[in-house]
């Protein structure tokens, strides 16, 4: 890397001397003043056009990978490369009922702090605002700067996750008087789980900065990060809290307005017509449990998909449901390559696939599953073809759409065992894999929550604390599930184990959210001993 100097417009360079506690701002070129003691160099640019970052690249200031981001995605992740430290970020803000996401990055080497962000204009004097109150506190190390980054980004995810509620809070009003919207509540779902996903990609992140040895983050930095990460585990909770107000919002819609059947909670839309397939044969796609493709009932072996990131490309396109371009592809499979001979390597791996699922198909033919659209790539599935995840979110909206308990019992029983195995295990921390992923599990929770409320509705309430139980093994501090034990344990006469839970369920939101419990279920607290005091 060359001396640090100062950057071209539209970037922005500050030197930062940590001997003498000052910063200078550099103009194109400038080299830090003469007599400045140990310091150095953030480079920040908001990016509205690749070539605004070519000259950063060039002297190594930036990755390449930077300049092929793409901000409508919410991957969250960190790479190492030679003297360089890359953070790949993003933060969001609501546009409508929408999450319109900001993608930041930082990139750490000897002397150099460069930050790049999309959808944050003004990132640089808000950030330079932030950090002049602490900077004598941390200007030992650029650690300060990466602490003042990392809060700006989480003070904007908060912002986001607040807004997100009381956009939430309305719907919830709107229905209460008969005027919900099963549009807006799909598009706050969505908004949810993409948030959700967000928090939880950087909380992880936040995590391994702070508890790993990285040359390049100091070690006085990482207990703050680590405080960061825990606030990120507050806003978890707190949005986990607006999904079950969200849940229950769309639950109460009139039917009319309810999203239809086919599309559970934003998912698959496995009404809509297929085409017929041209004479190939049927193919069933397994997601759950572990990735697997049939062939007129047959398993295609893995080894037929040659190497494996073929396969790999199969199931992400299956994961995304929409076109794929060719520059995320290559980001998720083929970072390694340069662009060109990233978008050759898509190219023989799809074609590899269109030559697995479609062996009879005439060479030059166009797939019947592998549709390419400009620039992008999609998978589509004709008459004959299944795909085991789009089952199983129909099978949950349909089955808490019976209205007799125990036949919903019976179906909700169903969709859940069929839903047991997770989302391509063989790849756990795929970030391609975290939307479906989210998505699932969040269908998973929803079905043995009704499935639970059903049981307890048919007087089973035995079987339905085994299911309460689990859910609040995966979230000891859901007040929804508590309240659903107090109910099982008082509809089966131990009311002494019913006001207990109560008990239980104030100190776990005292230590971990240190709140207090609802009025909600506060008053069925109250309920229940008032129950007792009737009885004695």
């Amino acid at each position: 890397m060359d001396e640090v100097r100062g950057v071209e417009p539209p970037a922005t360079s500050v030197w930062f001397d940590l001997t003498n506690g000052t910063e200078h701002v550099l103009g194109p070129g400038a080299p830090p003043p003469q007599g400045s003691g140990k310091g150095f160099l953030w480079v920040d640019l908001e990016l509205s056009e690749p070539a605004d970052a070519a000259g950063l690249v060039e002297r190594g200031y930036l990755l390449p990978r930077v300049l092929e981001d793409d901000r409508s995605a919410g991957e969250v992740g960190w790479t190492v490369d030679a003297d360089h430290l890359h953070l790949a970020l993003a933060g969001g803000h609501l546009d409508g009922n929408t999450l319109a996401l900001d993608r930041r990055h930082i990139v750490i080497s000897e002397g150099v702090v460069a930050s790049v962000h999309r959808g944050a204009p003004g990132h640089f004097d808000r950030l330079r605002e932030r950090y002049r109150d602490s900077f004598a506190d941390f200007a030992k190390t650029h650690g300060f700067l990466l602490f003042e980054m990392f809060g700006a980004l989480v003070d904007d995810l908060h912002s986001a996750g607040r807004e997100l509620g009381e956009r939430i809070d309305e719907l919830r009003l709107a229905t209460a008087q008969g005027a919900s919207d099963a549009d807006t509540g799909s598009e706050l779902l969505v908004a949810v789980l993409l948030v959700r996903h967000v928090l939880v990609r950087t909380r992880d992140l936040l995590m391994e900065l702070s508890s790993r040895r990285f040359t390049l983050v100091p070690e006085t930095t990482q207990p703050y990060l680590r405080d960061l990460a825990g606030r990120l585990d507050g806003l978890v909770d707190d949005l986990a809290f607006s999904r079950d107000v969200l849940s229950e919002a769309m639950r109460a819609a009139p039917a009319e307005v309810r999203p239809p059947a086919s599309d559970p909670e934003g998912g698959p839309d496995t009404a809509r017509a297929r085409r017929p397939a041209p004479g190939r044969p049927a193919l069933r796609f397994v997601s759950l449990g572990g990735f697997q493709v049939l062939r007129d009932g047959q398993p295609v072996p893995n080894g037929e998909f040659g190497d494996e990131r073929a396969r790999q490309l199969l199931g992400a396109l299956l994961c995304a449901r929409r076109p794929v371009r060719h520059d995320e592809l290559v980001r998720w499979f083929w970072r390694e390559l340069d662009a060109e001979r990233g978008r050759d390597a898509v190219s023989r791996a799809v074609s590899e696939l269109r030559r697995v699922l479609e062996p009879d198909a005439e060479e030059g033919s166009d797939s019947s599953v592998l549709l390419s659209e400009p620039g992008a790539y999609r998978v589509e599935l004709c008459e004959g073809d299944s795909w085991d995840v789009e089952e199983v979110l129909a099978a949950a909206s349909k089955a808490s759409e019976v209205s007799d308990p125990a036949d919903r019992a019976r179906s909700l029983s169903a969709a859940l065992e069929a839903s047991a195995g997770s989302v391509y295990p063989e790849w756990p921390y795929a970030e391609w894999t975290a939307e479906l992923r989210g998505e699932c599990e969040t269908a998973s929770t929803a079905m043995r929550a009704s499935l639970a409320e059903a049981l307890l509705a048919e007087d089973r309430p035995s079987d339905a604390l085994a299911h309460f139980d689990a859910l609040l093994d995966d979230e000891p501090d859901r007040e929804s599930w508590h309240r659903g034990i107090m109910r099982c344990h008082s509809a089966a006469g131990d009311r002494a184990l019913a006001l207990r839970q109560f008990h239980t369920c104030r100190s776990v939101l005292r230590q971990s959210r240190g709140v207090e419990p609802s009025p909600e279920t506060q008053a069925l607290y109250l309920e229940l001993l008032k129950a007792g005091s009737a009885t004695r």
